[in-house]
């Protein structure tokens, strides 16, 4: 019988995992005011949404893409781009 990813996570004694996001303070604030009046909190909205692309990828995915942040590039920033000047002390 196959494995599956989700039958081997745990994460202390929760056999669902954190899911750490980030957004600017001002888009939570905004979507929490909007979620609140609709009878919504954040979390319940951001499992929903999770929900919704595995039931329906292509349709929630193409709703989203127009929101979607471009990605963040990880580690050092590239030589060019580093300040070459020591530091003062």
């Amino acid at each position: 019988m196959a494995s599956h990813l989700w039958e081997d996570v745990r994460v202390g004694n929760h056999v669902d995992p954190p899911l750490p996001v980030r957004a600017s303070a001002r888009d939570v604030e905004l979507a929490k005011l909007t979620l609140e009046q609709a009878g919504w909190t954040l979390t319940a909205f951001v499992g929903a949404c999770v929900r919704a692309v595995a039931a329906e990828p292509e349709t929630v995915l193409g709703m989203l893409d127009k929101h979607r942040p471009e990605p963040k590039r990880r580690g050092r920033p590239p030589a060019e781009q580093r300040s070459t000047a020591a530091p003062n002390g």
